[in-house]
């Protein structure tokens, strides 16, 4: 089978940087394949045409995003072999932080993902085991480090979650935060110092779980 013609190629390319704002501003349930056509310019039967359905596209979008938000601000997980669990910590939640104030197409993936945990599709099974478990697992081997061997999976589970909800919180209730500590910077500073405060509130937790 030959390569699809450039105009074809061109075509799904600005049905896909459609849907990524249709979706993100709306959500799965209120974006229609008529917006998402309409702001690519397309024909009103493009997105059948060049995907099969809504959600297929979707689907698409979803993986498309995560690509661009990775190659934009990776979140580090691996660490280099002579970093410390607790460093390895640090600088995942760094990075981690970045990505969830990040600007540009990459950004659409957490915007979709937050739809997702709202108001969940038929795609979010694919997206935990595809996009976000494997990087899960690898937050769970630093927190298993951190914890010590006492802990056990569910103990595991529930602090790499409190990890990521701590991050979360301070972009998911952004407008309430602002009001709540008028002048909180959002920039590189400010984000460095909100994964400072992320890193050693989580660290003097677990310590305190090792200890008793």
């Amino acid at each position: 089978m030959g390569q699809e013609p450039e105009i074809a190629v061109e075509t799904k390319e600005r049905l896909i940087e459609a849907a990524c704002e249709v979706f993100g501003e709306r959500g799965y349930r209120r974006a229609t394949v008529r917006d998402i056509c309409r702001k690519a310019g397309c024909n009103a039967a493009a997105v059948n045409y060049h995907f099969g359905d809504k959600d297929a596209l979707y689907a698409l979008v979803l993986e498309r995003t995560a690509e661009w938000a990775d190659e934009d601000r990776p979140i580090l997980l691996d660490g280099e072999a002579e970093l410390s669990a607790a460093a390895r910590l640090r600088v995942a939640v760094q990075s981690y932080m970045e990505r969830l104030f990040a600007t540009g197409r990459g950004a659409w993936h957490d915007k979709l993902m937050s739809n997702e945990m709202m108001d969940p599709t038929e795609a979010l099974d694919k997206a935990i085991e595809t996009l976000i478990r494997p990087k899960f697992n690898a937050l769970m081997s630093i927190i298993s480090e951190l914890l010590g061997e006492k802990a056990t999976d569910l103990e595991i589970r529930l602090y790499s979650i409190n990890v990521v909800g701590l991050c979360m919180n301070f972009q998911r209730c952004r407008p309430a935060i602002e009001q709540l500590i008028p002048g909180l910077d959002y920039g590189y500073a400010g984000i460095d110092m909100l994964a400072e405060l992320i890193t050693r509130y989580s660290l003097a937790a677990m310590k305190d779980f090792r200890n008793s």
